[in-house]
């Protein structure tokens, strides 16, 4: 749009030499001006054409300066021409062709900004609106400081001309934009989106954003992810992206969030569609209502190891297990169903050595609060990675902290490396013995010491003293009592799984400097 304004002013400036008398010397009060801004225009154009920025505030900026500047060069010349009576042209010439240079310059501008400005409606009315009163409003200053200009203006019918011819063009460049918004908005939802009504957005996080939507045909509830715009050219995060759904698709337990559909828009945007959680996240239950009663916990973290249990015999670590990870969800009557979320950060452990280079070059994975020290030393994970974090995770639930606090991601890291961890019947007395020797075993810094598969683990929580003692009359009035799960009062407790957790990612330039300032 604005390389067509510039070349557009361009012509006007050429036609403008032509008419020129040059007998009274060239007018570089009009000239100089009237190239600036076609000179500034082409570089506008330049910039935006080479220079790509999804940047609102500065496509905004783009926007005030693309038509700013031939707004104020019209204003310019018309002040000139009249007010000034310019010997360039003669004053009655001027006078009689005022009605058509004054309508003509502002309804090209009008017409360019309601055809290729995306806008809201609101936006676009101010915008154009303002453009029909400037028009109006400098014909009426001129014809009232001018007798010559006010005589064709108010006894001629020119002013009454200017006011429709303005008012019908801010209309259609109205309506334009009205309608090309849209259009914009219809072809979003059909080609992008495929078969998926967009609701309302639930949350965003560091790959993607989740919208709850809704299937045409079936209309059946979902939450659907997109890969965030400003990552859409980023080749690896597109990689993760597409591991976690395709990783996700592969498993079948129930315990593990169900993927309905995946697929690429036309635009190359990757999205995939999950079933959709009426509940909360385990860390926004432990935020809101503190720690868990054991036999509770005991029996979400039961869950989440059974479901770990078929995502290790496929090859699949998950690496990012956390409270936030992890959903208390109600499905067909059954309360507190434990559901495993966002295997954006899995690796197959069948994968070769340089192939892990898609989630660990450049970063540190998983979230530090709940991740295994070998995941930050050496990089070597396994399935007893994901024990420590699960680990961590029950901790967590137990005694509403992490094993861990720190002011910085790196701090933590260092803390699950060096540090002694502390004991849950230090914080919470009335935790059984059996339970905190679980856990202890978990976080034990040699993942040769822990726990060698998540059916042992699984095993050993359902035999201690509390195992399997949560009941299904104890899930339900405890969701009665504290949370509406009405499917129109729900569902933005789901951003919690897409929510970076404190220093999710590091890049080796914050790892040093961060070292540099403990040292």
């Amino acid at each position: 749009m604005s390389l067509i304004l510039a070349f557009g002013m361009m012509g006007f400036l050429v036609r403008a030499l032509f008419l020129i008398d040059w007998s009274f010397g060239p007018p570089w009060k009009l000239l100089a001006p009237h190239a600036g801004v076609v000179a500034t225009l082409f570089f506008i154009s330049w910039v935006l054409g080479t220079r790509h920025s999804e940047c609102r505030q500065k496509l905004l900026i783009s926007e005030i300066m693309v038509f700013l500047l031939p707004a104020a060069l019209f204003l310019w010349k018309t002040y000139n021409y009249i007010c000034q009576c310019d010997p360039v042209i003669g004053l009655q010439t001027a006078a009689a062709a005022f009605p058509g240079d004054t309508v003509i310059p502002w309804l090209i501008l009008m017409q360019l900004y309601g055809v290729y400005i995306p806008n809201t409606t609101r936006h676009a009315g101010v915008v154009i609106g303002g453009m029909a009163l400037l028009g109006i409003g400098s014909a009426l200053g001129i014809g009232l400081a001018n007798d010559q200009v006010g005589e064709i203006l108010f006894h001629s019918g020119g002013m009454s001309a200017i006011v429709l011819s303005l008012s019908i063009g801010a209309a259609i460049s109205f309506y334009g934009s009205h309608r090309a918004d849209r259009l914009r908005r219809d072809a979003f939802d059909a080609k992008q989106l495929g078969s998926y009504r967009i609701l309302r957005k639930l949350g965003s996080g560091g790959m993607g954003e989740v919208f709850l939507a809704e299937h045409h045909l079936l209309k059946r509830r979902c939450a659907l992810k997109l890969i965030r715009a400003e990552k859409s050219e980023n080749v690896q995060a597109l990689k993760r992206f597409e591991s976690e759904v395709k990783a996700t698709a592969k498993l079948s337990h129930p315990n593990t969030v169900e993927i309905y559909d995946y697929g690429h828009t036309q635009d190359g945007t990757f999205y995939y569609v999950m079933e959709y959680l009426p509940g909360m996240d385990l860390q926004e239950i432990v935020d809101h209502y503190g720690p868990m009663p054991p036999n509770r916990a005991v029996h979400l973290v039961g869950q989440v190891a059974s479901a770990l249990e078929e995502a290790h015999a496929k090859g699949i670590v998950h690496r990012d297990i956390k409270p936030g990870n992890i959903f208390a969800a109600e499905r067909g009557g059954l309360y507190d169903l434990a559901k495993l979320l966002d295997f954006g950060l899995v690796k197959k452990t069948e994968m070769p050595a340089n192939a892990e280079r898609l989630t660990l070059e450049g970063v540190v994975v998983g979230s530090p609060l709940f991740g295994a020290p070998e995941m930050t030393s050496d990089g070597v994970t396994d399935q007893r990675s994901d024990i420590y974090s699960l680990g961590a995770t029950l901790f967590h639930l137990l005694t509403g902290r992490p094993v861990f606090n720190g002011t910085s991601p790196m701090r933590i890291i260092l803390s699950h490396m060096h540090d002694e961890r502390p004991r849950i019947r230090d914080l919470q007395p009335d935790i059984p013995e059996d339970l905190e020797s679980i856990v202890q075993r978990c976080l034990d810094r040699d993942p040769n010491k822990r726990f060698q598969s998540v059916r042992e683990l699984n095993t050993a929580l359902a035999t201690c003293g509390i195992g399997k003692t949560w009941t299904q009359e104890m899930a339900a009035d405890w969701w009665t009592r504290n949370v509406d799960l009405d499917e129109e009062n729900i569902g933005d407790d789901l951003a919690a799984s897409t929510q970076d957790s404190p220093g999710k990612e590091m890049t080796p330039e914050q790892m040093i400097a961060e070292t540099i300032e403990m040292k």
